[in-house]
């Protein structure tokens, strides 16, 4: 008879063990994403769509009535979009979340007016979507996106909205406009930065930023510089100095 007990209770423990420390893992096996949906004049967005997109899936929330969302995702390599009735889309690119942790995505929402853009091209063939695509974000959205390839092969990209730019043999000039964009917005993986000045080297992927330097990595508090020089490589933003 005490043989049969501890059988069983033995039975019973691996059991447990089996089924129980999977769950656990699994329930591990996520991030806590939250933030606040504002336009520039610092008021709440309520109602807005927060999306975020993987290979394996897209998840939508929205926020409430003080312009909050959160949302718990499974760890991976995500993008995010933030949609509002008479606003601007608001894009991040491609971050990556590799372990459980707490991040804050906060975005900022800009009034959407009307921009007509005429594209040609000296073949004199109609453009394609991409190129009209292209143009209404450089035009009118006044944004785009660098690829930065990483050694294990993610697909990073420097995302930038901006007020005016200028681009000469691969350096773009960014500055700030009091109605389309107060301050140059610069994202990469889990790094952002305002700034009134930015100057991106494409071909060196270093990045210039001053005049009221904001400095956000999205797992530390916020830091404050009137200039900053940093490389953008394999996920990270290295200051130079």
């Amino acid at each position: 008879m005490r043989f049969s007990i501890t059988t069983r209770l033995v039975v019973l423990l691996f059991c447990y063990a089996a089924l129980g420390a999977p769950r656990s893992a699994a329930q591990s096996q996520t991030f806590h994403v939250q933030g606040t949906v504002t336009d520039f004049n610092e008021g709440v967005i309520p109602e807005a769509k927060v999306s975020f997109h993987s290979d394996q899936m897209t998840k939508a929330v929205t926020t409430n009535a003080e312009g909050v969302y959160e949302a718990d995702l499974d760890l991976g390599v995500y993008s995010m979009t933030v949609q509002s009735p008479h606003f601007h889309l608001f894009h991040r690119p491609a971050f990556r979340v590799t372990s459980p942790m707490r991040i804050t995505f906060n975005a900022t929402l800009l009034v959407a007016g009307s921009c007509d853009v005429t594209v040609s091209n000296s073949s004199g063939t109609p453009p394609t979507q991409d190129e009209l695509d292209g143009a209404v974000r450089l035009f009118c959205a006044r944004e785009e996106s660098f690829p930065v390839p990483s050694a294990d092969g993610v697909p990073f990209e420097l995302y930038v909205h901006y007020g005016n730019r200028t681009a000469v043999n691969g350096s773009y000039a960014y500055t700030s406009q009091k109605l389309l964009a107060p301050q140059v917005f610069v994202a990469y993986n889990l790094f952002s930065l305002l700034a009134d000045n930015v100057v991106y080297d494409a071909a060196h992927r270093t990045l210039e930023a001053s005049g009221h330097v904001v400095v956000i990595r999205e797992t530390a508090a916020a830091e404050r510089a009137d200039s900053i020089s940093l490389k953008v490589e394999n996920g990270e933003a290295i200051p130079l100095r």
